[in-house]
């Protein structure tokens, strides 16, 4: 159960396992997740084993240079449950006492980056975000960051509800604007360790490194992606340009993490409506890591539907689902069918039918897509009022307006229960059953829901958003046929 339900965690995590000579890796995994992956690899006589629940030691370099010393014949160091030591260290209140603890931090992390071994750090999902905060250095020294989710039996219902990555709560775009003005001042810094020359080559500030600069560019990424995550695209993409400035100097255009900053440059393009730009990168990152990774890889496939998207989005519905069946065949090899990113391809191909007319194919795949949402994920998670909501747009586009209401309800009342009433995707569920009520001549009430999506976009996203300027035309729309 535990690998089915982290099947990409743990085949990243093997290939970490089988092909890392040397370097920093960071496992983000519950207590009980830690101590289940060190019971799989137990037997293996490469690992040696430091697990901080039986050595309560303060963290320092000593500490595991001993334990180095002992396994010397080692390749791969298990450094379990970090956090136990880590956080005292990282929860001083006074600014002296943590810069004194960080020192200490980063000096640990250069003197065992010398060893030329395999450092696999062992934390509790709650410490990313104080190393991103307190431990930027650290942190971006990692070469991979691995995160595992919980599936025991004690888990919550808010913990499962969480875990869809690109849908925020009003408080945690909140929280991310908090985070970013504590960014301000590590973004700066960051941005002015090189200078672009008009031909577009690298000139680094004196006394900056090849590495510190690569190391830089992935701190710069976390903060682009944040600004991505609250819809500042210009901004993001801004730093992200530089980001990609850095990896095709250093690490050149044929690096999977090179690839990965194509892609999320076309992601932000695609966000923007530059489909164009979009595309160019896309097709970039896909080249890559064709070419790096091969076809059979969870990134390669994530780059077919990226594509797939982008051509959904034009109208282009057969590239589009030849770029998604591409997609679905690599996840249901890899993943399984029961898998959450494999019920979101279902659902993208389901998208495609339903845009096409193919009402039937489309209910098939959007079926799909609910059969795995509500079975590993719960009725009340957002990819599932996701899924409730595509049924009822199907039935709307078939004239099933009773149904299609059904659905759309259903949807509604797990957003308003996890997001809110007042956050846009919420507002948007009402404009769709406002549609419903307009389309069977019931302007009062369709006006009633328009009324309320757009008091709602007014707050959150302001009257220049697209999702505000629809609302209001369609309250418009209505304002014409009653005053007829």
């Amino acid at each position: 159960m535990l690998e089915k339900n982290n099947n990409y965690a743990f085949a990243n995590f093997s290939h970490v396992i089988n092909t890392a000579n040397n370097g920093f890796f960071c496992v983000f995994a519950s207590v009980k997740m830690q101590n289940h992956i060190a019971d799989s690899y137990k037997n293996n006589n490469e690992i040696a084993f430091f697990n901080y629940s039986y050595n309560s030691e303060d963290y320092d370099a000593s500490t595991l240079h001993d334990f180095y010393l002992q396994n010397i014949d080692k390749k791969i160091f298990f450094i379990l449950n970090l956090q136990i030591t880590l956080n005292p260290f990282l929860d001083q209140e006074e600014d002296f006492y943590r810069y004194k603890n960080l020192l200490n931090l980063n000096m640990s992390r250069d003197f065992l980056a010398n060893k030329h071994k395999v450092w696999i750090f062992f934390l509790t999902p709650d410490m990313k975000f104080k190393l991103q905060d307190y431990a930027p250095d650290f942190y971006d020294y990692i070469s991979k960051k691995i995160s595992f989710e919980d599936v025991s039996e004690e888990k919550t219902k808010i913990e499962i509800n969480n875990l869809s990555k690109d849908i925020l709560t009003l408080n945690e775009i909140h929280q991310i604007k908090e985070r970013l003005l504590r960014y301000k001042e590590i973004e700066t810094e960051y941005l002015s360790y090189f200078t672009e020359t008009p031909e577009g080559n690298i000139l680094l500030k004196e006394g900056i490194t090849k590495d510190r600069c690569l190391i830089a560019a992935q701190t710069l990424t976390n903060i682009a992606e944040l600004y991505g995550k609250i819809s500042n695209f210009e901004t993001a993409i801004s730093i992200y340009k530089k980001v990609i400035l850095i990896r095709e100097t250093f690490l050149g255009q044929e690096h999977p993490d090179t690839a990965t900053s194509y892609n999320y440059l076309g992601l932000l393009y695609y966000n923007q409506g530059d489909y164009q730009k979009a595309l160019k990168y896309y097709e970039k990152s896909l080249e890559i890591r064709e070419k790096i990774l091969g076809i059979d890889n969870i990134d390669t496939a994530m780059s077919y539907n990226n594509i797939g998207n982008l051509y959904d989005n034009q109208g282009d519905y057969q590239k589009a689902l030849g770029y998604y069946e591409k997609a679905l065949e690599i996840l249901e090899k890899l993943l399984g069918i029961e898998h959450s990113y494999t019920a979101g391809i279902y659902n993208n191909i389901g998208l495609v039918f339903n845009n096409k007319g193919d009402y039937e194919k489309a209910l098939e795949y959007f079926e799909k897509a609910l059969e795995i949402r509500e079975k590993i994920l719960g009725k009340e998670n957002i990819d599932t009022a996701g899924s409730y909501h595509n049924i009822g747009l199907l039935y709307a586009n078939q004239g099933d307006y009773q149904e299609a209401l059904k659905y759309y309800e259903k949807a509604l009342k797990i957003k308003e229960k996890i997001l809110g009433q007042e956050h846009p995707i919420t507002a948007m569920n009402y404009n769709s059953i406002g549609a419903l009520y307009f389309e069977q001549g019931n302007y009062q009430k369709a006006l009633e829901y328009y009324e309320k999506a757009l008091e709602i976009l007014e707050k959150t996203v302001g009257e220049k958003n697209p999702k505000y300027k629809l609302v209001l035309k369609n309250i418009e729309e209505i304002n014409k046929i009653n005053n007829k």
